[in-house]
């Protein structure tokens, strides 16, 4: 699993690395970011390389932006290796038996914590967005602890994170978060969530939906437990 750079919202890639839309390296990247498909930041470097002179992009700028790419390659070395399986991620078993695929972000810092989600979660919207709306469920994504991104939430790509995860209902796809306190979810997330589960004590569990009545539910073991297998 790695981070896609041709999902990732541009301007808050940038801005997570200190990094200016508005100074002309920045500009540079940006536009070389939407010009085509890349596998990582060194095919980003070469596009940045190709783009013709002028005014705004001068040879020391054009350095510039390539210096800046090499130097977030390498912080973060085959961190940003092109695209994910999205099919394989969220495929379910024989006979509709559902499947889980544990994504562990254990070893990776805040930031690349952000990318990652951010990435998957765009990548799994534009793949079922190919599939067509659809009102029966597919599949759900679990972000756990997801107090722990929202520091970035003046970002713009954690707010693109909010967007995508508030569209994925439209094409069957659901999702759950979790976070030790109510008032650390931000509210672009907070809007789109429909059920609220909170932990009295122990098993003892408060559900609240909207529109409907809150009301307490005592929860039983489970009968499997989750394995992180990557």
């Amino acid at each position: 699993i790695q981070a896609n750079v041709n999902v990732l919202h541009s301007e808050g890639l940038l801005e997570l690395f200190g990094i200016s839309k508005e100074s002309n390296a920045g500009k540079i990247i940006i536009q070389a970011l939407g010009a085509k498909s890349h596998s990582g930041f060194q095919e980003v470097s070469e596009t940045v390389m190709k783009m013709l002179l002028s005014t705004e992009i001068t040879a020391y700028q054009q350095l510039k932006a390539v210096r800046i790419l090499s130097l977030i390659n390498q912080r973060y070395a085959k961190f940003f290796n092109g695209a994910n399986n999205i099919e394989e991620l969220s495929k379910n078993w024989l006979r509709g038996i559902g499947r889980a695929s544990v994504i562990e972000l254990k070893g990776l810092d805040l930031r690349q914590a952000l990318l990652l989600t951010a990435s998957v979660v765009k990548e799994m919207l534009f793949y079922y967005r190919e599939k067509g709306v659809s009102k029966q469920a597919r599949s759900m994504i679990f972000i756990p602890e997801i107090s722990r991104l929202s520091r970035f939430y003046k970002n713009s790509l954690f707010k693109d994170l909010a967007k995508s995860l508030s569209e994925l209902k439209d094409f069957g796809i659901g999702f759950a978060i979790s976070s030790p306190k109510e008032i650390d979810i931000e509210d672009e997330i907070a809007k789109g969530i429909e059920a609220k589960f909170g932990i009295i004590m122990q098993n003892d569990i408060g559900v609240r939906l909207s529109n409907r009545k809150q009301y307490r539910v005592l929860l039983r073991p489970t009968i499997s437990e989750l394995k992180a297998s990557a």
